[in-house]
Order: C-alpha cells, then sequence, then structure tokens
C-alpha cells in the first residue's frame, strides 16, 4: 500500500508543483503527513500525503483548512480507511477535488481491511509559478467523470483467473458473463472479454494520469482572484490594539474577519478595482519589480480595498450575491431579454483616481505611527486627514458655489471631494471596524476620593524640599477642586480668570467663617456660545464633605500674587504665559 499510495501522491506532486518534464522519485516530491508531525506542516515543503488514523481525522481537516490558506501551492492526497466517517468525511468531501473509493480486496488494499480506502486529491488554490494545473476541478464536468472511473477501476475483478495476475477476468454482461443481442456488436461476446491491464490497479494509474494530463491543460488561478489579506501587513488591526489594554476582544470574532474578501463584494455599491488597476490609477504607471517603495503601495491598497470591502456585514454580501444569481438566471431563462440591460458594466475604462484612493492610503499610513493609548495612531486621530484633505480640496480649483437650502434647516453646501463620495464613507467605516478603539476615559471623582487625592498631595507638599514639586501638587490640586466644586468640564476650568479671582477675593474674605466662599470667575466663550463673557459660579469654604477648598486656593492665590507677582491673566498659565490645558495634569493625576 505505501508503494502505490505514494506513487498516487508523487504523481500529483509531481504534475502540480514541479515541471511535468522532471522525473523525479516518489519521495522527492512528496511528504508523509502521520499523526506525528501533522502539527509541523510549516517544516514540510512538498506535496502532502496524509495517512492518518480516522480518529483524528476530524483535527486533520482543521489543520487542512489552516494550510491550505499558509501554504496555497502544495496539492494534498487524503488515504484513510472509511472508519468513524460521521466526524470527518462530509468536511473532507468539500475540500476535495477528487473523491474515490478503494475497495478492500485491491492489490495493494487487502481483503482483511474489511472497511474500503477512501482516497482524496486536493489540488492548488492559487497560481505556482511554472505550473498550467488547475487551481480547482471542483465542479467541473470532468471531475465527476474520472471519480466515477477511479472507483470503478480500483474494484477487484470476478470471472477467470488470469495467466499472469492471479486475478480473475472482468465479465460483461449479467451473472453468467453472456449477454444476447446482436452478435455483431463488440460487447456481445460468448465469454469475458480479454482485459488490457493484468492488474486492476494498473487501470486506475492510466486513469489518474490521464486525469493529470488533462488537469495541466485547465487555466490557473490568476493572483487577483485570491483577494485576501497579504502576509507582510502590518497595519494595526482591532486585537492588535486592544492587546493588554483592559478592553474584552472576542477573537474568535475578530480572527478572520478583514482579512479575506468575500463572493459579491464587488456588486456591493462601489466600485472595486485589483491592486494593479488601483496602483496604475494613483501613481500613473506599472509598479516596478523590485522596487520597495512600490511593493508597500501595493500591500497598502489590498489593505484598503479590503477595509472598503468589509463595510458590509457577511450576511448582507451573501444575500445580495444570491439574489443577483438567482434573479439574473431566472430573467435570462423567461424573458428575451439581452443581459447588458440588466447588468451594469462593471470597470472603468480610463486610468484615474475617481474614489480617493490615494488620500486613503495616506490615512492608512498615518495609522503606523506610534500611538498615545495604544502601539499605533487610533482611528479617530487618522481620520483628521480626510478633514485637512477635504478642507484644500475646497480652497483649490474645484470649489463649488453650489448650496442646499431647507426651510428650517441650516444651509448645506455641495462639494465635489471624494471624501464626501459613497466609496470614501465605506472605507470609513470599514477602518473603523478593522481598527476598533482602545478608550482611556476619565473616571468620576467622589468626595470620598477627593478627600483622599488632597490627603496624599499634602503629605506630598509638606515633604518637599523644592518649590516646584510644591507649585506642582498646588496646580494640579487646585485644578481638581475648581472642576469638583464648580462641576466644570476638563476644557473650561483653565478659563478661570486671575484678575477676577483678585477682585472678588477681599470681599468674598471679609464675611463671616461660616459664611466665607469662594466666587470662581471665569473668562471666555463657552460650549454653545458664540460671544465672549464672564461666568461667576460660587463655591463655599465649608462643605458637609469637609473638602479643604480654602486651603489649597489660599496657598496658589498666595504664590501668584505675593510670590510670583502677578495680578493678570489666568489661573493656570505655562511657563511660557499661555494658557495651560487639561492634558498638562494628566499624567500627573
Amino acid at each position: 500500500m505505501i508503494r502505490e499510495v505514494f506513487w498516487m501522491s508523487g504523481e500529483v506532486g509531481a504534475h502540480l508543483v514541479e515541471d511535468r518534464g522532471h522525473n523525479l522519485g516518489a519521495s522527492a516530491r512528496t511528504g508523509l503527513i502521520s499523526s506525528n508531525n501533522m502539527f509541523e506542516l510549516k517544516d514540510i515543503k512538498a506535496a502532502r500525503l496524509w495517512m492518518l488514523p480516522p480518529a483524528v481525522m476530524e483535527v486533520a481537516i482543521e489543520l487542512l483548512w489552516e494550510d491550505r490558506l499558509a501554504h496555497p501551492q502544495w496539492p494534498h492526497v487524503f488515504c484513510v480507511p472509511r472508519l468513524m466517517t460521521h466526524m470527518w468525511r462530509r468536511d473532507l468531501g468539500k475540500n476535495a477535488d477528487v473523491f474515490f473509493l478503494v475497495p478492500a480486496g485491491a492489490l495493494f488494499w487487502g481483503a482483511t481491511q474489511f472497511e474500503p480506502l477512501i482516497v482524496a486529491i486536493v489540488f492548488p488554490l492559487a497560481h505556482v509559478r511554472d505550473y498550467r494545473g488547475p487551481w480547482s476541478v471542483k465542479e467541473t464536468n470532468w471531475g465527476p467523470q474520472y471519480e466515477h472511473a477511479l472507483g470503478v477501476g480500483f474494484k477487484p475483478h470476478t470471472g477467470r483467473p488470469g495467466p499472469s495476475s492471479g486475478g480473475g477476468d472482468r465479465e460483461v454482461g449479467g451473472p453468467t458473463g453472456r449477454d444476447t443481442g446482436d452478435p455483431g456488436q463488440l460487447h456481445v461476446l460468448d465469454g469475458p472479454l480479454p482485459r488490457v491491464f493484468d492488474a486492476p490497479e494498473e487501470g486506475s494509474r492510466a486513469l489518474l494520469r490521464e486525469l493529470l494530463a488533462q488537469a495541466g491543460e485547465f487555466p490557473p488561478v490568476q493572483g487577483c482572484l485570491c483577494y485576501r489579506e497579504l502576509v507582510t501587513n502590518n497595519f494595526p488591526r482591532l486585537d492588535d490594539l486592544q492587546n493588554g489594554s483592559d478592553l474584552e476582544v472576542d477573537l474568535a470574532y475578530t480572527k478572520n474577519r478583514y482579512r479575506c474578501a468575500r463572493n459579491g463584494d464587488h456588486l456591493m455599491g462601489v466600485p472595486f478595482e485589483c491592486n494593479l488597476c488601483s496602483f496604475r490609477n494613483t501613481v500613473g504607471r506599472d509598479p516596478v519589480k523590485g522596487d520597495d517603495r512600490d511593493h508597500f503601495t501595493l500591500m497598502a491598497i489590498r489593505r484598503v480595498l479590503l477595509d472598503t470591502m468589509w463595510a458590509r456585514e457577511p450576511d448582507t454580501v451573501t444575500s445580495n450575491w444570491s439574489r443577483s444569481k438567482r434573479d439574473y438566471e431566472m430573467a435570462v431563462n423567461n424573458l428575451s431579454l439581452d443581459y447588458r440591460t440588466i447588468l451594469p458594466v462593471l470597470g472603468n475604462p480610463t486610468v484615474g483616481d475617481r474614489v480617493g484612493l490615494g488620500i486613503a492610503l495616506t490615512m492608512v499610513l498615518a495609522s503606523l505611527r506610534p500611538g498615545k493609548h495604544s502601539s499605533n495612531m487610533q482611528f479617530d486621530t487618522i481620520r483628521k486627514t480626510q478633514t485637512w484633505y477635504a478642507n484644500a480640496y475646497d480652497a483649490g480649483e474645484k470649489y463649488s458655489c453650489e448650496t442646499v437650502v431647507g426651510l428650517d434647516q441650516k444651509k448645506q453646501y455641495v462639494s465635489t471631494g471624494h471624501t464626501f463620495g459613497k466609496w470614501f464613507s465605506h472605507f470609513m467605516r470599514g477602518t473603523r471596524l478593522q481598527m476598533g478603539m482602545v478608550r482611556r476615559q476619565n473616571k468620576a471623582l467622589t468626595s470620598r476620593l477627593v478627600l483622599g487625592v488632597c490627603a496624599e498631595a499634602e503629605r506630598i507638599w509638606m515633604q518637599a524640599r523644592t518649590e516646584s514639586k510644591r507649585i506642582e501638587m498646588e496646580d494640579a490640586v487646585c485644578f481638581m477642586l475648581l472642576a469638583f466644586g464648580a462641576g466644570l468640564r476638563g476644557e473650561e476650568v483653565p478659563l478661570v480668570s486671575l484678575e477676577g479671582l483678585i477682585h472678588f477675593w477681599e470681599e468674598t474674605r471679609r464675611a463671616a467663617e461660616d459664611e466665607r466662599f469662594l466666587m470662581v470667575t471665569l473668562s471666555g466663550r463657552f460650549k454653545g456660545e458664540v460671544d465672549s463673557r464672564w461666568h461667576m459660579i460660587p463655591i463655599k469654604d465649608k462643605t458637609h464633605s469637609r473638602i479643604p477648598f480654602n486651603l489649597w486656593m489660599e496657598r496658589i492665590m498666595h504664590r501668584r500674587v505675593n510670590r510670583q507677582h502677578r495680578t493678570k491673566g489666568w489661573l493656570f498659565e505655562t511657563r511660557t504665559g499661555a494658557r495651560a490645558k487639561f492634558g498638562r495634569y494628566d499624567a500627573m493625576f
């Protein structure tokens, strides 16, 4: 059995991987896969001959799926006894291009085996250089033909023993070996028909050679048809960005998403062109072989196109694709229609970027920069590329004065920019889903938490040996207390005016101890307002929570007025005199 099965696998491997003119031995072009090395497929650089016990076939099918994607150039041959088939035969049949049975009693599969031997041949998925064989023979007309012929050819023959084989010749007709009819016909003979081959395996070998010969005439698949993510792709993904964060990622959900196109993606409302055409549209020439920049551009183009496709969910794509095929076939079979009246012309006859692919490539390239809360910049940051391009586009020669005015709505302006088109909106949605988001939201403060921060800051302030450390504590704690006590957002606290605080300071300090308060004065334009104005919010010195507003505000006012000699400007400023921002104190907390 080993010799014959190795021969079959060797023939498949020789015709699918090597030049058919090379006469190599079976051992040089096949790799035996057993239960000992089935998890080391990456180290086997040859056609795969799977000889496994039926008990492990369920796991082997899963390994086959992964190996066909990782190494699409290698064929596979399975030789497995027909046992425990309810666990694996259906899945193997879906993957196999040729599937047949060798019954017990064959030359290499004796009658004592009782159960037949299942043989499945899986051809490569992708185009292989210098190989003119098929990328898939499944669903072709001659696939089932050879399955039947090979299955019949391996059946043991009955009749009179032959002189050299020891087996029986094939009987023609009924059990008696005779058939009635016209004696002039070749198939109506008195007695069994002599066979061309002494052994049935030799006839099946000839059929297998014929199968491989016809396989060489089948047109190979082009690389663009297997549209999946490139191995060298290093753009950030949802599972990569959220790795190590406090967010849970459904790895089973994200593992295979956004990596491979689906049947029907090219009919989902936005134009699709392959990598080469897209490169020509954006660059204006063919890519140069060996040029690193051109190779990286092609990789980025594929990432952009996959993101655009994955703006629609798999169920939506499948439903649209199946319905279009069903309606088209029904219309062609029942109506006198020209197919061009119901099928649009796909593709673009002119060379040029009509969807905004160039700015989309610039946008995904920006995602490779280091981020603040993750290893790479996130979507909410890279989407600003779309904003500056839209502003620059309308500032250029394509500016349009057209407007759309509604009765009860604001005036809307018309723009012919690519970033406002349907294709670009699909790309933006697909990129957001593919990249995900890592959020670092500010948590709400409670009175007990504020008291704890004040106590820790007081300890640091008392033990500080330098004035810079005390200034740091005063600024951070006062920023927190003003935001908490006055109910201000992070971007509103820097609007506190030092001049306004000084103006009301004496007045608020002269009141009785239980009635003293702090008048927080803010100057500027707030959210939802048009003009700049003053806002005054009082904060009482003594509260039920006993938060020390008075202590820390007196410290910072003493430093600003008596030590820094400042009476104008903002309470929180940088060393250059500019208004401070919330991010300055974020890391300190």
